[in-house]
Formats: structure tokens, sequence, C-alpha cells
């Protein structure tokens, strides 16, 4: 028996099965049948495929010097004379201003073209972005590399539109959701056939294939979820949820409950649909008798705590600290902290020797001369 493939096909597992499956469940794994390949067809192909190299490779050579090379009149082309290069990488960034010091003799012809690119500007300025700051830029550097240009064209128009949806193309929210066809018409059409949509690109289809393996097909032709207890809920399309909440929220026996409650009871009822949060929120928002009949309070919720102490300085928690390694400075390695229980006032210091007498010259010193002190101020 293959494990992989008894953990992806199997809709219900228990024990060790189901903590295996979550945990491979976050990276992107499909189960294949492997192949035989002998060892000896390899051979014979690189026997009958040799890979000649006559010229000798100039370590030292700028790589890729035909793609990159820019003309001496190129800055007076464009009219750029000031230049700000913004860049993700740390080592990039300050290699070139000479923060840090090349040890790699490989990046040696890098930073010597950027000298000579140096010299067609008046001025040349680097600024380092984090990468989280830098998604916009790394974003479209990957579409110029996925993207062909043909010879006859200069340019190409880009259009860059902010979207709200989900990355998934067909985890839609409520004004993307087609009447023709549910949220999992894909999700079924992958395990059916393996089919993707026509304009997913690759991390579409990595999210679609993570997305299924949470899935189950069942003979009827119906949707399930299956959940890490292994428990099958049922898929359902927009209408049907709109139902469910209407049923369970202001039903029969419906309690007006809030969002987060309508959710966990429509889940111990069997039914899921993937933005059930989200529904549920706006369900109970727009419930008329909810507005009118809740029970509003004005003041935030918070915890109870018991009291310790009935008045200021009346209770004191002394404890030790110790041995601390390595010790601080002039060989300290003891602490001695006081808290008051009603103020969470806090004392502490720190001794190289502690004993009986350090800790009774402390509560005298810092605790009872203090709190007398304190008392004569506030008087």
């Amino acid at each position: 028996m293959d494990p992989i493939k008894y953990l992806f096909e199997k809709p219900v597992l228990n024990g060790r099965m189901s903590r295996w499956t979550l945990m491979l469940s976050e990276f992107d794994l499909k189960y294949v049948p492997l192949k035989a390949i002998k060892g000896k067809v390899v051979a014979d192909f690189l026997a009958d495929n040799p890979v000649e190299e006559t010229d000798i490779v100039d370590t030292w050579s700028f790589p890729d010097e035909d793609i990159v090379h820019v003309e001496d009149d190129s800055a007076n082309k464009l009219g750029v004379m000031k230049l700000t290069v913004h860049g993700d990488s740390s080592l990039v960034i300050n290699q070139v201003m000479w923060s840090w010091k090349i040890k790699s003799s490989s990046l040696a012809p890098y930073q010597a073209k950027i000298e000579e690119l140096e010299k067609l500007f008046e001025e040349v300025r680097y600024v380092y972005l984090p990468r989280e700051e830098n998604q916009f830029a790394d974003a479209l550097s990957k579409l110029a590399a996925l993207i062909n240009i043909s010879d006859h064209m200069d340019s190409m128009p880009l259009c860059v539109e902010r979207r709200s949806s989900p990355a998934y193309i067909n985890a839609v929210d409520d004004a993307g959701e087609s009447e023709a066809e549910p949220w999992y018409a894909s999700i079924v059409r992958f395990k059916e056939a393996g089919e993707y949509p026509a304009d997913l690109d690759t991390r579409g289809k990595r999210a679609l294939r993570m997305l299924s393996a949470q899935f189950v097909k069942t003979n009827d032709g119906q949707l399930y979820k299956k959940t890490a207890q292994g428990v099958l809920l049922r898929c359902v399309d927009k209408t049907t949820s709109e139902k469910v909440m209407e049923e369970v929220h202001d039903g029969e026996c419906g309690p007006h409950m809030n969002s987060h409650m309508l959710v966990r009871k429509i889940i111990r009822l069997g039914y899921y649909w993937t933005i059930m949060e989200t529904d549920c929120r706006r369900y109970v928002r727009h419930c008329h008798n909810c507005q009118i009949f809740a029970n509003i309070q004005h003041v935030p919720p918070s915890m109870l705590y018991t009291m310790m102490s009935p008045w200021p300085f009346s209770t004191w928690g002394i404890e030790i600290i110790g041995k601390v390694n390595p010790s601080g400075t002039g060989g300290h390695c003891y602490i001695l902290v006081a808290i008051d229980y009603f103020t969470k006032w806090v004392e502490a210091k720190s001794y190289k020797v502690l004993n009986a007498k350090q800790v009774a010259k402390f509560i005298q010193n810092d605790i009872i001369s203090r709190r007398r002190s304190a008392a004569r101020v506030h008087r």
C-alpha cells in the first residue's frame, strides 16, 4: 500500500493518519504513479548526444553582455541625468554603494559594469526597500519575464487593476458569483478530469490543486468539504446558502444568534461554502428583528479579577531571581523583586551576594521607608 496515495484518497481519517494529512496539506503535493526508468537508457542517451564545448569560458567576462549592453549616449537619448535606483536586496544595494566589501569573484564584473554606467549620469542614488514594500515592482519584473514582445512592437500597454476579490479566481464574493454555475464548479471539474480554467496562471493552478485536496466528491456527484476531524460538510451554492442562513437564524427554532454562532451552527448541521463568515455577518447585520430587540451593551466587556489586597501597600510579594548566568556588572547574579498586590508597584535590586541581612535591608529601605515617604507626599 502506498501511504501517500492512501492519505490523499481516503475521505475520513482518524488518529495518526489525520495528523499526517494536516501536516502535509500545507504543501502542494499530488500523487503520481512512479514510472520505471532504467539507468541504461539514460546512459545510452548521454553517450549518443555528447555536449561539445570548444570555446574557453572566461569567468571574468560580464555574463549576458549583449543583452544588457547600454550605449554611451543612452542617457542623452532618454534625457535622464539623475537616476534613483530602488532595490529590495540589501546585499546588492550595500555592495553597489561600497558599504559592504565584495568577496565573491563572480560579482566583480557586475560592479565594474555598474561603475561604467554611472558615468553616463550626473547623479545616481541607491535606495533600499524591504521586500514587503516592493511587491508592485517585483510583480512587474516577473510579468516582464513571462510576456514575449515581438520585434515589430516598440511598447506594450499595461493596465493595473486593484481588486478586492480573493486571489483564487473561483473563490468569489456576492458580486462575483455566477448564476450559471456554483463556486465549486472548477473544483468538481478538476477532481473529475484534472482540468484547469483557461485563464489560470501557474500560481492559480497551484492554489486550485491545494484547495481541491480538501474536498471529496461522492458517486452521486455531490461535493463535500473534508474537515480535520474527518466530518464531511455538504457544499452549497449561493441560493441554497441564503435559505440555510434564513432557516437557522430566524426560522421556526431560530434564536437570532450572532454571526459567529450562526457559522458554528451551520457547520454542525453539515453545510459549507467558502465565504460563510462574511455572508453570516452580513445577514445578521441586516436582520430587522435583531436591530430592534438586540440587547445593546454600552460598556465594553472586560475580565473579572479577584482582589487580593483591600488597600494599597497592605500586601507585598517578594521573590528572588537567580543565579543569573552570565552575571551582570560587578558580578551581580541575584535579583530581589517585591511587588504590591493592589497597585502593582514593583521594587527590584541586584546583588552579588544575597543573604538574610540584604533582604532585611531591602525591606527597610525600599519598602517601609519608601511607603512612608510616599504617604507624606500624598498628604
